[in-house]
């Protein structure tokens, strides 16, 4: 055979050989998603307005600082970091002065909520801190929820407290919210009726009373009469 007629088989054989040794390769593997993975420092600015924290600077002392943000059903960030009172102190007061609501305080752990956003702060492992920001779409009804909803927040026979007005109520996940306007009559009746139901009084402050009952806590917010706030919460 001549020369000629060889190299064109020659061209086709290796031809061959690249395309079944490039079927014998694995793929490369996708580009690692940059949600739900840890990184080391504080969130960016950007990241921090998503969540309703425009000026949320690093504390004082804080350290060993890590940040995720993941959106499996709502969008959570959260944040841990090593810290002092110091640190402690300006987290806290960053939400007491940035018109953030006080949902309470409860074994080490502060509430705050503000829009759809919902934060913990927990100090109760210190010096590690937990910040945990979630944000729930609000989807709001009104009047008074219906007797399964309140059996599934523990609040049996809870019905509707006689002088109130302006009911509405939300459900975020494991978070029951019932607002209303209402009289001293219908403060007193909130009150009493977890007095007189077995629920731990777990103290009050400014006006925000505190109850809990087989791994459910509740909130009663009077601080802002004639419009009270109840918050269930069975994430406990």
């Amino acid at each position: 055979m001549k020369i000629a007629q060889i190299k064109p088989l020659l061209v086709s054989l290796f031809i061959l050989v690249i395309f079944t040794l490039a079927s014998c390769v694995d793929p490369l593997p996708d580009e690692p998603d940059d949600d739900d993975e840890e990184v080391a420092g504080w969130p960016s600015e950007d990241a921090l307005q998503e969540f309703l924290l425009d000026g949320f600077s690093q504390p004082s002392d804080a350290a060993d600082i890590i940040h995720s943000i993941e959106s499996i059903e709502d969008k959570q960030l959260y944040i841990t970091f090593t810290g002092t009172a110091v640190s402690e102190y300006e987290v806290v007061n960053y939400f007491v002065s940035n018109g953030w609501i006080n949902e309470g305080l409860n074994s080490g752990i502060y509430e705050y909520s503000k829009g759809d956003v919902f934060v913990t702060f927990d100090t109760s492992n210190k010096p590690f801190y937990v910040i945990d920001i979630g944000i729930y779409p609000e989807e709001e009804y009104p009047g008074w929820p219906s007797e399964d909803v309140m059996q599934e927040f523990g609040l049996f026979g809870f019905s509707q407290i006689p002088d109130v007005e302006n009911i509405t109520h939300v459900i975020w996940d494991d978070l029951l919210i019932i607002r209303f306007s209402g009289t001293a009559a219908s403060e007193y009746e909130t009150i009493n009726y977890f007095i007189s139901n077995g629920w731990v009084d777990e103290g009050s402050s400014y006006d925000v009373y505190e109850y809990s009952k087989d791994g459910i806590y509740v909130t009663v917010d009077t601080s802002n009469r004639p419009y009270y706030e109840i918050e269930a919460n069975i994430d406990y």
